[in-house]
């Protein structure tokens, strides 16, 4: 029989149905006569030959929306989403939730402060959350939502939240350096949650996000749309795995290690520069180095067996600092 190639049209719209094309901004229509405009009238004498055709047909649209999503500039918004949200210039983001700290959710929804060094899209906004009352947001433009949607910024929203309490903590516990007159107790307990944060920031920056992100953009003018698709997603939930976002055991207790590492920098602190020897919690240096000590070691042997976190294992056993 003679199969015409347009009539392929309602056939391959229900193949792309998963890529939302209809609904975006970009034109479909002409993205589909770009791949259509490559193969003539043909006759077809089996199924096999249509199959073939259909494919090529999708193979030539996802390289037809990959070189738009390229040239409107997928690449470099990912580029500040690697230093943004996912602690690339983790200072910058300190700074900036440094100075909403004290503000009132009615202030924060006023200043929307923008980061103006970046794309205009990137926000700090209110939150819910009682520790930060703030988190950093990007409002996806049309022209690259056939890429990134707003659940994936919600994702990448709770990596940033993530990072910023190792980033909080890490400043806390940098902050003893100043204090000359630790205790021996106190210098040695300094040394340790010292090793354990910056080991554990290192792990989660080099280890989970660095590597696999920068190959994700690096490779991007390569991939074909759907290929782009596929590789974003993975790379996204590697690192939610790698930040243990995914395991809530673990989680649990990393929060509780960091919890008690800001109490216990507050309580050093607060002993030899003010009259308060106690922490807000009252608990005392000898039961939250005794916390620390349980959660740590906890820790230490599950990352043991974990085959994705033995590169962090290997940090915390540096010269047997901790085991």
């Amino acid at each position: 029989m003679i199969f015409e190639i347009g009539n392929l049209r309602h056939t391959f719209n229900g193949l792309c149905k998963d890529s939302n094309l209809s609904n975006n901004v970009v034109n479909w229509e002409t993205l589909v006569k770009e791949s259509l405009l490559k193969f003539p009238q043909i006759l077809i004498s089996d199924s096999l030959k249509v199959e073939s055709i259909i494919k090529e047909i999708h193979d030539s649209l996802s390289q037809n929306i990959s070189t738009f999503l390229l040239e409107k500039g997928v690449s470099s918004t990912l580029s500040n989403i690697r230093a943004l949200f996912l602690g690339g210039r983790g200072d910058l983001i300190m700074s900036f939730y440094k100075n909403f700290k004290f503000m009132s959710i009615e202030e924060i929804t006023e200043t929307a402060e923008i980061l103006d060094d970046f794309d205009r899209a990137f926000k700090i906004v209110p939150d819910n959350d009682p520790d930060f009352k703030m988190k950093l947001w990007y409002k996806v433009p049309q022209e690259l939502s056939l890429f990134l949607t707003q659940d994936d910024i919600v994702r990448y929203s709770k990596i940033n939240k993530f990072l910023v309490k190792i980033k909080f903590c890490q400043t806390k516990v940098n902050q003893l350096f100043h204090i000359k007159a630790l205790s021996k107790n106190e210098i040695l307990l300094k040394r340790r949650i010292t090793e354990f944060i910056n080991s554990f920031w290192s792990y989660i920056q080099m280890n989970v996000i660095s590597i696999k992100y920068s190959d994700f953009i690096t490779s991007m003018n390569k991939l074909t749309y759907h290929a782009m698709l596929e590789m974003h997603q993975k790379v996204l939930f590697d690192i939610e795995t790698g930040c243990f976002l995914r395991n809530p055991v673990i989680l649990k207790r990393v929060n509780n290690l960091m919890t008690i590492i800001l109490q216990l920098s507050e309580l050093m602190t607060q002993s030899h520069v003010s009259s308060f020897a106690q922490p807000s919690t009252g608990e005392s240096l000898e039961d939250l180095n005794k916390g620390f000590n349980a959660d740590f070691s906890f820790l230490v042997q599950v990352f043991a067996g974990l085959p994705e976190a033995s590169s962090l294992f290997r940090r915390l056993n540096f010269n047997n600092t901790f085991i």
